[in-house]
């Protein structure tokens, strides 16, 4: 039976701002029948415009009755997978993101600027009468000229006959464009070979009076092989001249080889030891890795218990033919990672992050569509790589901040990971320290299985009941809570206490190292009039300003607006002004001040970065016995394993109205206590809260993740919040107060319209509100919170000015 070629083609088109899953349907002309594929690169009419698509499927029929013919196929096979084609329309609906911003991600880097176009005169007919003189000339130049591009075109006429002049002549149907499609070249790179002399003469005999060729010679014929250029004149200290000249002599060559820059060579790390995973934990994976399997797994552990798992399950899969994925939350991380997997495996294994001029990205490209990369490691956007025999996928520290995409589409790393291996029918593997409330529920609900990897079990403790310890502390010590509401204090600003002081002193008597963590940067958290109570806030945001003493300024840590420390109050004019709180500044000038004979380092934003990574390599070879940091801390990893961990300040952000706040608190001190205790029995930490019985500080006493988990959730359960229901946050923010707000209300009324007409669709609606930071840099901001199952169904309504957040990470 013949079966008629589909008449249209739905596209996703590079242009407009329409949010979600949004395609438009075209033609196909007559001599595109039967070539047309998903995937594939094409030309299409878009109002006055000719812009790049791509096609997403063929159809028999069109929901519109009037559709305008696609106007040229640019590349035969298909750009773009089937199941990243899938992913990115996924992507789109689930974040409220226009689709051409989805397709950025899964197509080839920077598609826009590799498309070239060349104009054509449509025919030797008579020109229209209405044309003006620089069109005329454009249309005369291309009959004499023939094919020419847009920059030729420039350079003959200038710039506006070369823009405006051609796109008129083309709506005219005067003049044809016809695009192509010509990615960067593969990456090269010069290569050296020493030759013999071909009449057997000795080279050192023929460089006895050039001592720099002679050098470069020898360096040459004892490498096994080709040497690249570069490295080749380095080691000889030689200079081009002298290797020009070995091959004007006829003792050496030179050779242009692929460069692929991304590909990790592990031969020269000197680490020999294997892989040796886990026995119990291997045997928990190992089922899950058939071909065919879609299948959730949280590995919780240390680093150094995780990574052996993944790699013994990265060799599984592709002894059977497939690839492996995994996804960093840093680029740092994700070099270690990848030099420790090329070091131990004899596989093919890629650094996104080392691809990073247009040209390597391309060849990376290039490679994984050929499938000719075994392991690709790298960050964020890796998980939209075009991996064709995917068989694993792998998020480590899937707990981590920096899985959240900033700008949109936001998307969450993990979220968007475990929808690639359903696409792919592979199973994922979530690696963390300590898991994501999500996560742990999921494995509640049987949507995934826990892995314990490394973890000893007490004697009275069984692996059933494994889960209670989930997070289970680096170091055998509880940690030493103090309530500062009682606790004295000790040193300026009231920023140490009593037992906090001396579990320092006695660190450093021990020759130990400290560190001691503020969630605030500066001197002081605000500055308040004593005769007024007049805060000092940022004239661009609603936060109060932090002082600096090191500057001499006063800071706004949202928008960096700064200005001189005051002297006075501009309410009352009076000159009793008080710093009320501490930062980084001031907690590093108390402790140097408390022990001044300890070398006291600080890490925050407001230091240079070489001056921070100086300090933390004096600090690893105890130069340097405190320091003293903020969240820019985590930025070091295992650099910053010490003898003791002060938490200064356990309660910043537990009071916010955000419930995510208690696991954003609890997930970055956690990772603090196994930095810094590093598996070590002795390590100690000292926790300094006004609120000892907040759940968060009662677990990481303990280390016991189930007590934290069931608190949470208990909270979560009477509204209904994530994970038992998805959250979306919108945001809208202008330089106009009123314009602000009345956009929010309109949003809410364009709501409540659609969910009276649906009543049956699960979308809850709260707000509109003021932000918790109303003002910030300039604009008021206004938020809406969607909640429900079919809340992303609503994100389409929101046009482009709106901010939206699925699986936001905070709602401040």
């Amino acid at each position: 039976m013949h079966t008629a070629t589909p008449a249209y083609a739905e596209v996703i088109v590079a242009a407009g701002d329409v949010r979600g899953d949004h395609t438009f349907h075209y033609g196909v002309p007559d001599d595109l029948r039967g070539k047309l594929r998903p995937g594939q690169l094409v030309m299409a009419p878009f109002g006055a415009r000719q812009l790049p698509g791509i096609v997403s499927a063929l159809a028999e029929a069109s929901p519109v009755e009037a559709t305008r013919d696609l106007l040229q196929l640019v590349w035969e096979p298909p750009l773009i997978g089937s199941r990243q084609l899938a992913l990115a329309r996924w992507v789109a609906a689930r974040y409220g993101a226009p689709l051409r911003a989805s397709l950025d991600l899964v197509g080839p880097p920077r598609l826009a600027n590799h498309l070239h176009a060349v104009f054509t005169a449509a025919g030797p007919g008579e020109a229209a009468a209405d044309l003006a003189r620089s069109e005329r000339r454009v249309l005369d130049l291309l009959r004499e000229r023939g094919a020419l591009s847009q920059a030729a075109l420039r350079s003959q006429l200038g710039k506006t006959a070369a823009t405006r002049g051609v796109s008129r002549l083309v709506r005219l149907g005067l003049v044809e464009r016809h695009v192509s499609l010509r990615l960067p070249e593969p990456v090269s790179e010069r290569f050296v070979t020493a030759l013999r002399p071909p009449d057997g003469e000795r080279p050192a005999d023929l460089l006895r009076r050039a001592p720099r060729q002679r050098a470069l010679w020898e360096r040459l014929s004892r490498a096994a092989g080709p040497l690249p250029v570069a490295q080749a004149l380095r080691e000889a200290s030689a200079s081009g001249p002298s290797l020009q000249s070995l091959v004007a002599r006829g003792l050496a060559r030179i050779e242009r080889r692929g460069s692929a820059i991304y590909l990790v060579d592990g031969s020269g790390n000197g680490l020999p030891d294997g892989v040796t995973p886990d026995p119990t934990a291997w045997s928990q994976i190992k089922p899950a890795l058939k071909s065919g399997t879609t299948t959730a797994i949280v590995v919780q552990g240390g680093e150094r218990d995780r990574w052996p798992l993944f790699a013994a399950a990265i060799e599984r899969v592709v002894a059977e033919g497939r690839q492996a994925l995994i996804v960093a939350p840093d680029a740092l991380t994700a070099a270690e990672l990848a030099e420790w997997l090329a070091a131990r495996m004899s596989l093919t294994v890629a650094d996104k992050s080392r691809a990073r001029t247009p040209a390597q990205r391309v060849s990376l490209w290039r490679s994984l569509r050929a499938g000719e990369i075994d392991v690709l490691v790298g960050t964020r956007d890796a998980t939209f790589s075009p991996l064709t025999r995917l068989g694993l996928v792998i998020v480590d520290r899937d707990e981590d901040a920096g899985h959240k995409n900033r700008v949109a589409p936001r998307y969450l790393v993990p979220v968007c990971a475990a929808k690639l291996a359903e696409l792919f029918h592979c199973p994922l593997l979530l690696g963390t320290e300590t898991p994501r409330v999500t996560s742990f529920h999921g494995v509640e609900t049987g949507q995934a299985s826990l892995v314990i990897a490394g973890s000893p079990l007490p004697a009275d403790q069984s692996q059933d009941d494994a889960s209670l310890n989930v997070g289970v502390r680096r170091s055998s010590r509880e940690a030493q809570i103090v309530d500062t509401r009682r606790a004295p204090a000790v040193g300026r600003y009231e920023a140490v206490s009593r037992e906090l002081y001396l579990a320092l002193r006695e660190t450093l008597a021990e020759r130990g190292r400290a560190v001691l963590y503020v969630n605030r940067r500066g001197l002081a958290a605000l500055t308040i009039c004593r005769t007024c109570a007049h805060v000092f806030e940022c004239p661009r945001c609603s936060t109060g300003l932090v002082q600096h003493r090191q500057t001499r300024q006063i800071v706004c840590h949202i928008c960096n607006w700064r200005g001189s420390a005051p002297r006075w109050c501009p309410v009352c004019e009076g000159d009793r002004l008080r710093l009320w709180g501490y930062g980084s500044e001031a907690v590093a000038e108390a402790v140097a001040h408390l022990l001044p004979r300890a070398a006291v380092a600080r890490v925050d934003s407001d230091r240079p970065a070489d001056e921070m990574d100086a300090d933390i390599a004096a600090f690893e070879r105890g130069a340097v016995q405190v320091l003293v940091g903020t969240q820019r801390l985590l930025g070091y990893g295992k650099r910053l394993q010490a003898d003791l961990l002060g938490i200064v300040q356990a309660d910043i952000g537990l009071q916010f109205p955000d419930f995510l706040a208690p696991e954003r608190v609890f997930l970055t001190l956690s990772r603090l206590r196994h930095l810094t205790a590093a598996n070590r029995s002795a390590a100690r930490t000292v926790v300094q809260t006004m609120m000892p019985h907040h759940h968060v500080i009662q677990a990481l006493q303990t280390g016991n993740y189930r007590r934290f988990f069931e608190a949470e959730m208990k909270q979560r359960r009477g509204d209904g919040l994530p994970p038992l229901r998805p959250l979306i946050k919108a945001s809208f923010g202008h330089a106009n107060e009123t314009r602000a707000e009345d956009e929010a209300r309109r949003a809410r009324r364009e709501l409540n319209t659609v969910l009276a007409a649906s009543p049956s669709l699960d979308i809850d609606v709260l707000g509109p509100a003021p932000a918790f930071i109303y003002r910030q840099r300039g604009q008021y901001q206004w938020q809406l919170l969607l909640q429900g199952h079919d809340a992303e169904k609503a994100l389409p309504l929101f046009h482009g000015g709106w901010t939206l957040d699925a699986d936001p990470l905070d709602l401040t």
